[in-house]
């Protein structure tokens, strides 16, 4: 769910034919949700299309025309208020998520783009690192990097001072990257390639 609403995502949708599994799987996700989430009880996203709420707001399953008995067990818990978690900040990559504390991060040392980087790639992400830093210093260096980010484990951190290769890597990398804050781009510039690429100064 995180990797699909940081993608873009309108909404995120779920299915079981068991309450239970319904209901725990939607206590868990709710917490994280920026989109709405979509129940398919049973199965019949088109009949039920009941949606339990996002972010910090109260949880509130609408009505159906023909409620059935699944659908009065997962309301128990839909006027309680969840607060999302904030202790951790949440990455993604469209193959993997990452939930990292901000005391406890080790960002690896800068590592240059090149076409063969893959060894690179994958022995930093070997190490205790919990971030891969990478220098992003040309349009070719983000295009070297988005041929190779599927070697990494690790979530990303661009490492720049060119504020259009900085945006050529965001614009191509299948995630929520980070940005070093140690460039010397005006923090403007930066907060509105967050804000289009859904990054993170950090």
């Amino acid at each position: 769910m995180v990797t699909a609403q940081e993608m873009g995502s309108d909404a995120f949708g779920i299915q079981s034919e068991n309450p239970k599994i319904y209901s725990e799987t939607a206590k868990e996700l709710i917490p994280y949700a920026k989109i709405p989430l979509i129940a398919d009880l049973n199965g019949e996203s088109s009949k039920f299309p009941d949606i339990l709420g996002c972010g910090k707001f109260k949880y509130i399953i609408t009505e159906s025309v023909n409620p059935k008995p699944a659908e009065k067990n997962v309301s128990s818990f839909s006027d309680t208020e969840i607060e999302p978690y904030d202790d951790f900040f949440v990455f993604t990559y469209y193959a993997d998520t990452f939930f990292l504390e901000a005391d406890t991060t080790e960002i690896s040392e800068p590592i240059r783009c090149l076409p063969d980087m893959e060894e690179t790639i994958a022995d930093i992400c070997k190490t205790s690192c919990d971030i891969l830093r990478v220098e992003i210093n040309s349009n070719d260096d983000a295009i070297d990097f988005a041929r190779n980010a599927n070697m990494s484990t690790l979530p990303v951190m661009f490492l720049s001072e060119d504020p259009l290769a900085l945006r050529m890597a965001l614009m191509l990398y299948q995630g929520i990257a980070l940005i070093d804050s140690d460039t010397l781009i005006p923090k403007e510039e930066l907060d509105e390639m967050c804000e289009k690429y859904g990054a993170v100064v950090y």
